[in-house]
Formats: structure tokens, C-alpha cells, sequence
């Protein structure tokens, strides 16, 4: 709006620079500094909206102020949805509508075969409050929320028939509307039924948009409303709890409560009667309980699971994918390979990816972050590192921060450092540094403090070592036990290449203290491996050997390449035979 520059230039000509943020924050109120010779309406922006709005008539007004309720862009649907509140016949809300376009009080703007329309800022700011105090508030307030949900419930249908990437272009804007229709309907004066079928409609949205924390205080709310919650369907019921439950784990800290939410969930999926919602329980409780350092209690009760139901995994790809990635964990390298290449060819077409989050990752790039984590243990880093080059592309492409965050700290980011390419390394922990301040997600957090401090350490700063010892107190404060044995062994070999065997053996000996060590064996022969090293510094030749062969032994069976080849390393450095 030109007058609008005008004004704020003239305003922000008098103020200091560091005043001007206080000026775009209620700038709606600070541009009152027009020229005195300027006519009044023109010198306050307020002024001349005041001015055009008193020429509007009544149809037009009425529906400028109805318009108001919407943060950003909407479609002449949406406006029609607004219509009954302020008692407009559909014709002469649809004159009305297009009288506003013509007279500059809305934009418009064709998208594919949609219109939107858009206000201004200002303009929205002095409609809003001419509803404010309208006598059909109330009845917009209301017809606005019920409009949100309708279109939330109608992207959740759309959701299984979309890729990620049309999916969230066409919704993800929705989440200021979504914001301001739930703040109505938990106000006292709102309605909180409608609230609670708000929180479940827009479910999908937060979890595309990776916005847990956003959603665990929704769910909180709805759940503080009894007799509102009491009221919902069965599925809807099983929707919240399950949300819920990945909340939880997906906190910064792991939730005290996460192990009966994950029970909850199943027991209200299970009342639901819907199978999908079924398998979807049970796999996030199994990622609960590989996060717990507990593969193979997760991997139990996925197959126990699939034996009661008569469930096939190929017909749950995302199902399959986790079972695959939770078998490596538990040292079933062969199973999960023949997995991830049955996954790779049915699901692995990176231009595809609908129903992303059922499951909080994107299924191409979870088939390929698990397989670039198998294809290393195996012994083939090359692959390795493409696969997990691809799926951090992906997941950074789609901007969905648990695909990607899982991506670097599961695949991309051990990867890079234990092959010794520290300035990958270091880039990732990084990138994975800026996911964890973006989503507070405790295992991003914990894992790129621990590399943060082992790349340090790599390049000669000592100072490392405690950003290493002080992630692993943190991710087993917070609940994450996975891969804690793999950072005390990294941790342990630092000891070593610094001569503090004392210290190498302290590390590693706190290894036997972690509640899943039998669970989680996939690292198990660098654990003898590193075992050896610590025996051969401390001059103990038989008792390095005899370790050194474990790993050998466990590595063999288990088809693990890459162990393999760093044992048979560190016993040619040892000089052990």
C-alpha cells in the first residue's frame, strides 16, 4: 500500500535503528505521521481505512470484517463457508467478494485452477477489530473454526492420495488458521467439543510439519476437556492417543509417561476396530522401545503382532522398512537386507512418498538412511554414504525435520566419522544441529553434542572429550538408551589414541550397565574389538587375543564386513596373532 510506505517511512525517519522493530510490531498503531497539509484521511493509516470502510455498503462491510478471521490466504469457498454468519446470501456474498477485489480491500490471485484472496496486514488489522465488535463475532468466530476443521478432515483423506511435497504446498499454510480456530474453541466463550475434533483433524498437519511440541500442548488441552473428549469416536480416540504417544517420544527429554501412553494408544486402536490405526500403535510403540535400547522386545511384539492379526509386512511397507531397521539393531543383518531390497524395489522411487509421516519418516528415504546403515556394517562405506547422501537430500528437499534429523543421526553422521571423513562430518553434525534446535527432538540433541566433541577430539582438541562424556549423561537422563553403547566405545577409543587406558576401560566397562547391551548387538564386536585394544595397551598380549577373536567370531556370524576388517586392523597394529 503506498500511503502505508509513506507513513512508515515517515515514522521510522525519527526513530533510532534500534526502534524499529517496536514499529513493525504495532505498526498498525505507529503510522500516524502523515503530512499536516495532507487531507485527515490521509494522515493516519487507520484514518484511511476508517474512510473507506464508511463508504462500503453494508453486504461489503459486513463481509470485510467476516474475512477477517483468516491469518493468511483463502479460497472464495472459504469465504462462502463465512457467508451465513453475517447472514449474506451466497449471490450477494459472491458481488460482494468481487467488489472488494475491485476496490483494493482484497488481492487476488490465481492459483493453478484455484483463486485466493489475501488482505492486507493493515487492512486485516482494522477489520478484525470492527468485528471485534460486531453482534456476529461470535457466529463468525464459530463459522470459521467448524470451516477449518471440515478442510483439516478433508487433507487428511487427501493424505494417502498425495506425495508429501503436494500435500504440504497445498496445507501447510493452514497452520495459522488451524492456531487461531483452536485458540477460539478453548476459550470460555468457545466451544471445546469442536475444539477436540480441531486438535484430531489437524493431527496430520503438525506431524508433517514436524511441529511436536506445537501438537503435545494441543493434545494436553483437548485431553484436560473430560466431557469434550468423551464425545469423540472410537477412531478419533485412538488418533489423540496415538499422537500423544509419539509426542512423548519425540520430546526433548523422553516423557515418563511414554511407555503407558504407547499402551494407551494400542488399547484405543484396538477398540477402534481399524486395522491401520492397529499397526501404527504397535510400530510406535516399537520405535519407543528401540529408542529404549530394547530391538529385540520391539521386534517380539511387531512379530507377535503380525501372528495374531495374520498380518504380511509387504502389504505395511512403512511397517516392514521399521522392522528392517530395528532387525539391524538386533544383529539380524541377513533378514534385514533381504528386507530393504524387496522395499528398495517396491517403495524406493525417490519421486514418490504418499502418507509420509504415518509413521514420522518418509518411506524412500527411511528405506535408504536403514540401508546405508547396513551397507556400512556389512563392510561397503561407498554405498553407504550415497544411500545416506540420497535420503538426507530428500528429507532436507521435503523440509521434514524427522526424516532428516533421522537421516544424519542414524545413517549420514556415524557414517562420515568412523570412516574418518571428519569434514563431512563436521557438516553434518551441523545440519543435524540446526534440526534439533528447530524440533527439540532429545536424541538429535544428544547425538550431534556427542560428534560435536568427537570431531574435536579427531582434530587434537581435548576439550572434546567432555562434550562426548556430557551428551551421553544427557541422552541417558532424557531416556534414550539406543546406540549408547556405540558412543561409549568411540568414547573409549579416544582414551586410547590419548595413552589413558584406565580411562578407555572405565568407558567401556559402563557398557555392561545399559539396560539393552544383550538387546542391541550390532556393535557388539567393536565392543571386543575395543576391548583388545585397551588389553594390548596395557601389555596383556593373550587376554588382547582372545577379545580380538571374539570380535571376529561375532562379526562373522552376524555378516558384519566392516567390524571385520577394523578388528583384523587393530589386531595387525597390536602385533597380535
Amino acid at each position: 500500500m503506498a500511503l502505508a510506505i509513506e507513513l512508515a517511512a515517515g515514522t521510522a525517519s525519527v526513530l533510532a535503528p534500534s526502534s524499529l522493530e517496536g514499529l513493525f510490531k504495532d505498526g498498525f498503531d505507529a503510522m500516524g505521521r502523515g503530512a499536516r497539509d495532507a487531507p485527515l484521511r490521509h494522515q493516519s493509516l487507520e484514518a484511511t481505512l476508517d474512510w473507506s470502510y464508511r463508504l462500503l455498503p453494508d453486504r461489503e462491510a459486513v463481509l470485510l470484517c467476516l474475512l477477517s478471521v483468516f491469518s493468511g490466504r483463502f479460497s472464495a469457498d472459504d469465504a462462502e463457508a463465512m457467508y451465513s454468519a453475517g447472514a449474506l446470501e451466497p449471490m450477494a456474498g459472491r458481488d460482494a467478494l468481487s467488489q472488494l477485489v475491485a476496490k483494493s480491500l482484497l488481492s487476488a490471485q490465481h492459483d493453478g485452477a484455484t483463486m485466493h484472496y489475501r488482505m492486507a496486514e493493515s487492512t486485516g488489522t482494522y477489520a478484525a477489530r470492527r468485528l471485534f465488535g460486531s453482534p456476529y463475532r461470535e457466529k463468525a468466530k464459530r463459522q470459521f473454526a467448524i470451516r477449518i476443521r471440515d478442510k483439516l478432515q478433508i487433507a487428511e483423506r487427501e493424505w494417502s492420495s498425495q506425495t508429501s511435497r503436494e500435500w504440504l504446498g497445498k496445507y501447510r499454510s493452514q497452520i495459522d488458521d488451524v492456531r487461531a480456530a483452536i485458540g477460539w474453541a478453548f476459550d470460555p466463550a468457545g466451544d471445546a467439543e469442536l475444539g477436540v475434533e480441531l486438535v484430531v483433524s489437524a493431527l496430520p498437519l503438525w506431524q508433517e510439519l514436524s511441529a511436536f511440541r506445537e501438537m503435545l500442548a494441543a493434545i494436553d488441552t483437548a485431553s484436560s476437556n473430560s466431557a469434550a473428549l468423551s464425545a469423540l469416536a472410537p477412531l478419533s480416540r485412538a488418533k489423540l492417543s496415538t499422537a500423544q504417544a509419539w509426542a512423548m517420544t519425540l520430546a526433548r527429554q523422553m516423557h515418563p509417561q511414554t511407555s503407558d501412553a504407547w499402551r494407551d494408544s494400542i488399547f484405543h486402536a484396538s477398540g477402534s476396530r481399524d486395522a491401520e490405526f492397529q499397526i501404527r500403535s504397535v510400530c510406535g510403540q516399537a520405535v519407543f522401545l528401540a529408542y529404549s535400547g530394547r530391538p529385540r522386545t520391539a521386534l517380539r511384539s511387531m512379530n507377535e503382532f503380525a501372528t495374531a492379526k495374520g498380518l504380511d509386512w509387504t502389504s505395511a511397507p512403512d511397517g516392514k522398512r521399521l522392522l528392517a531397521h530395528i532387525e539391524i539393531y538386533a544383529g539380524e543383518f541377513n533378514s534385514a537386507c533381504t528386507r530393504l531390497e524387496d522395499l528398495m524395489n517396491d517403495w524406493g522411487d525417490l519421486e514418490d512418498g504418499h502418507g509420509l509421516s504415518r509413521f514420522q519418516v518418509d518411506l524412500p528415504a527411511g528405506i535408504r538412511l536403514s540401508q546405508a546403515f547396513l551397507s556400512w556394517l556389512q563392510g561397503d562405506p561407498d554405498r553407504a554414504s550415497s544411500l545416506a547422501s540420497h535420503a538426507i537430500d530428500r528429507a532436507a528437499d521435503l523440509d521434514h525435520m524427522i526424516s532428516l534429523g533421522n537421516a544424519i543421526s542414524l545413517a549420514g553422521l556415524p557414517i562420515a566419522f568412523v570412516e574418518g571423513d571428519l569434514e563431512t562430518a563436521w557438516q553434518l553434525q551441523r545440519q543435524l544441529a540446526e534440526v534439533s534446535r528447530r524440533e527439540s527432538v532429545g536424541i538429535y540433541e544428544g547425538t550431534a553434542t556427542f560428534f560435536a566433541g568427537a570431531i574435536q577430539s579427531a582434530r587434537g582438541d581435548s576439550a572434546g572429550v567432555t562434550l562426548m562424556q556430557d551428551s551421553i549423561a544427557g541422552l541417558l537422563r532424557g531416556g534414550w538408551r539406543a546406540r549408547v553403547p556405540f558412543y561409549r566405545s568411540l568414547l573409549a577409543e579416544t582414551h586410547i589414541a590419548a595413552g589413558e587406558m584406565q580411562l578407555a576401560e572405565d568407558s567401556l566397562r559402563a557398557v555392561l550397565g545399559e539396560v539393552g547391551i544383550r538387546e542391541e548387538r550390532w556393535w557388539h564386536p567393536d565392543l571386543w574389538r575395543v576391548a583388545g585394544m585397551i588389553e594390548a595397551g596395557n601389555a596383556r598380549p593373550n587376554r588382547a587375543m582372545r577379545y580380538f577373536q571374539k570380535s571376529l567370531d561375532s562379526a562373522i556370524a552376524m555378516g558384519a564386513g566392516a567390524a571385520t576388517k577394523r578388528t583384523q586392523l587393530a589386531m595387525a597394529a597390536a602385533d597380535v596373532r
